[in-house]
């Protein structure tokens, strides 16, 4: 996974660890918003909604903060599940049908760099190293959350208020990506 890459530059380098960053979930995040966007017959710019965790199969999809013109996501006939299944299928028939997926990657890691170039402090689903972090109980992982960025990297993580289970599963991943990291 990225998160994985972006550790292992991190360490091999020795940069500023706010400063380097992996395109994360961006781009996951956009395809949950187009499936959500589908799903419910709305414009795809009226869904607010993202993807924490790690850019993979175990993707977390926080719908517990996903929002529709403002409203919650569970105001709205949904079924979490069908979601979840096609945001992870999404990528991998990409993959079959075209061998591989540079476009939507390399679209959204412009997007990242045009971002930090213009100092433009946007809160994107980004991969960072996360050395403590209280509020999501985190340390000494590189994974994806959301976190304002401009010239000087990584400026604020932003807190969300995830459900029990979002929780449990980003702990989860963390503590995957920990392991996998620490070999590496």
């Amino acid at each position: 996974p990225v998160e994985c890459l972006s550790y292992y530059i991190l360490k091999e380098t020795g940069h500023d660890p706010k400063k380097v960053i992996g395109f994360g979930n961006i781009l996951d995040s956009e395809r949950l918003r187009l499936i959500i966007a589908k799903k419910l017959n709305k414009q795809q710019e009226s869904i607010e909604c993202l993807v924490i965790g790690e850019h993979g199969e175990e993707m977390i999809p926080v719908f517990s903060n996903c929002r529709v013109n403002g409203k919650q996501l569970s105001d709205f006939p949904f079924d979490q599940n069908e979601i979840n299944q096609e945001l992870r299928r999404r990528g991998k028939d990409i993959i079959s049908s075209t061998g591989g997926t540079q476009f939507g990657p390399a679209r959204h890691i412009y997007s990242l760099i045009r971002t930090i170039i213009n100092d433009e402090k946007k809160t994107l689903p980004i991969s960072f190293y996360v050395a403590q972090n209280d509020f999501y109980n985190l340390n000494e992982v590189f994974i994806s959350l959301p976190a304002k960025v401009g010239k000087n990297g990584i400026e604020e993580v932003s807190h969300l208020n995830l459900s029990v289970d979002e929780r449990e599963q980003l702990i989860s991943i963390a503590d995957k990506l920990q392991k996998i990291q620490k070999s590496l």
